[in-house]
């Protein structure tokens, strides 16, 4: 992601620059697009990079669903279940240094922050199909219970960056009182 903002950042300049010169239309043209690539990335700041072990998965799973479907539909479920127990586990080891590491207390809360956005979408998404669908029903109430379970984490996770004072701005302020 850094990449992209330096890339857009530097964009912006150029833009004006170029609008500056003489080239009116275009310079604004380049300035509009480093513009919408930094509001792009800001407004996806704290999404995660997908599983490479999971794009590898999926890839395997769409080469084998035409030819055994069934075995891909269990590959898929294997996979995704596997997915979930990595993130657990990153989840659980980024509790457990977030104690004693206000930066880390600052990804635990990101990344949980991130992933109750992508709950709260993928919902949106499920109540139009659970209309439809004899499971829906249970699967929003999954898809809550979810919800739940992460928003006492992300509780949880505020208070370990209070506690630490992972505030940067406030611990320097507050080292440089007498």
């Amino acid at each position: 992601m850094q990449k992209h903002v330096v890339r857009a950042a530097i964009v912006v300049p150029l833009g004006i620059a170029i609008a500056l010169l003489g080239g009116a239309w275009t310079g604004s043209a380049i300035a509009l697009f480093g513009l919408v690539s930094l509001a792009i990335q800001w407004r996806f700041r704290d999404s995660r990079p997908i599983d490479p072990v999971l794009l590898a998965d999926v890839d395997e799973v769409m080469k084998l669903e035409k030819s055994d479907p069934a075995a891909a539909d269990q590959l898929l479920e294997r996979a995704l279940a596997d997915a979930d127990r990595r993130e657990e586990q990153e989840l659980a080891d980024l509790r457990r240094r977030a104690i004693s590491d206000p930066q880390v207390a600052f990804e635990l809360r990101n990344r949980l922050r991130a992933k109750l956005k992508t709950g709260h979408a993928a919902r949106r998404k499920a109540e139009k199909w659970a209309l439809d669908s004899p499971s829906g029903a249970a699967v929003l109430k999954e898809m809550d219970l979810v919800a739940t379970d992460t928003q006492r984490q992300l509780a949880q996770a505020e208070q370990l960056v209070t506690a630490a004072g992972a505030y940067p701005f406030y611990r320097r302020w507050r080292n440089s009182q007498p």
